[in-house]
């Protein structure tokens, strides 16, 4: 009688651990790894976070997280209205950029020098130019954390075939970590942290600029063919005596019509610091292998 009776009490535990144990695999079947391949759900590489650059060939926006063969144009616009000042300036360029694995979880990238256009007013001048930007080489490497997370170091430089000097020449490089962390199948966060040293040499004169870029975003995927992805970048100027370049609120739209083919619409609007750009967007179109 005591032995049914004992029976009759374990069953109700029995079920709730089943209940707990299949709710554990649940839990890890919807968990992807960090950098999971391109799959049904998820048609792009992770690890990307929101791209607006609003310096020389990309330098001071992190790169992505995530090992890929890709290939893309790119189009940045950036827009200043000092109504204060009677002054204004529109920014536009156009370019080439790629990535591509040549290792185990190592990879190389490359901005080719874009083409670039600017317009400046004020009370009474007005001008523009069409230039050649600057070209970057980049090498990154990615470091696994456990399963649902990675580090991935970078570096890169910045090449001197701007052609808006017109006695001078640009000179920069970058280093820094991206981190990328799998939350869920459709859900990401990716962040880190950049150094960069940008210097303007004239003859014997040279004039450098020491940055910081600190960026966080969180990347959503609803649905296969859709993505959403927000965040903040906070971008200072660290051997200046005002060290706050701007605090960077942004979002991007990501669109993968097919499986490879991905459009990505970005918009980030500078706050406070000394870069007074109202606001900056990037669209990139590009194929994914």
């Amino acid at each position: 009688m005591d032995g049914t009776a004992t029976m009759t009490r374990s069953r109700p535990a029995r079920r709730v651990l089943a209940v707990l144990a299949a709710q554990a695999l649940s839990l890890a079947a919807t968990a992807a790894l960090a950098c999971d391949a391109p799959s049904a759900s998820r048609p792009a590489a992770g690890g990307t976070p929101v791209r607006v650059p609003l310096g020389p060939g990309d330098v001071g926006v992190l790169p992505e997280g995530c090992e890929a063969t890709e290939a893309s144009l790119e189009t940045r616009a950036a827009v200043l209205v000092a109504t204060s000042d009677l002054y204004g300036s529109l920014q536009a360029g156009v370019g080439l950029r790629g990535r591509a694995v040549v290792a185990e979880r190592t990879w190389i990238s490359l901005w080719a020098p874009s083409l670039e256009y600017r317009f400046v007013a004020n009370a009474t001048v007005e001008a523009d130019r069409a230039s050649l930007g600057g070209g970057v080489v980049g090498a990154h490497h990615r470091i696994g954390l456990g399963e649902r997370a990675s580090v991935a170091p970078f570096a890169r430089l910045l090449l001197p075939t701007e052609t808006g000097f017109a006695r001078a020449a640009r000179w920069g490089g970058e280093h820094g970590v991206v981190a990328t962390a799998r939350v869920r199948e459709r859900l990401e966060v990716v962040g880190g942290f950049a150094f960069s040293l940008v210097s303007v040499v004239n003859g014997g004169r040279t004039l450098s600029v020491l940055g910081e870029t600190l960026s966080a975003d969180v990347v959503y995927r609803p649905w296969r063919a859709f993505g959403i992805a927000g965040g903040t970048a906070l971008r200072l100027a660290l051997a200046d005596a005002r060290p706050l370049e701007s605090f960077d609120p942004r979002l991007a739209l990501r669109f993968y019509p097919v499986r490879g083919l991905f459009v990505v619409l970005g918009g980030a609007v500078p706050l406070g610091g000394r870069d007074r750009t109202n606001l900056g967007l990037a669209l990139s179109i590009g194929w994914q292998g």
